[in-house]
């Protein structure tokens, strides 16, 4: 069986996984509403990631976004788990 950390890193994208943390409801709107659906931090956070200068530029941003994708994996897991477990 594959990891969730497999599963979303392969299929999912950071925001997608913030969304089953702030936005269960509707998690699936990607950018839709981004800057009003989740914490001031968190856009932040996230916003200065979508502004690519350069391929060095990419690639420091894509280490900041699988780091911080990995650090919001367990609340994600913890809250889809708890949602399951309640469902039970």
């Amino acid at each position: 069986m594959r990891s969730c950390f497999a599963l979303f890193k392969s299929e999912m994208h950071p925001v997608e996984l913030l969304g089953t943390i702030y936005r269960p409801h509707r998690y699936d709107f990607k950018l839709k509403y981004f800057t009003r659906d989740f914490p001031a931090a968190i856009v932040d956070r996230v916003t200065p990631l979508f502004c690519i200068a350069n391929l060095e530029d990419l690639a420091a941003k894509q280490q900041t976004a699988e780091a911080f994708f990995a650090e919001i994996l367990p609340q994600a897991e913890a809250k889809l788990y708890s949602n399951t477990n309640s469902q039970n």
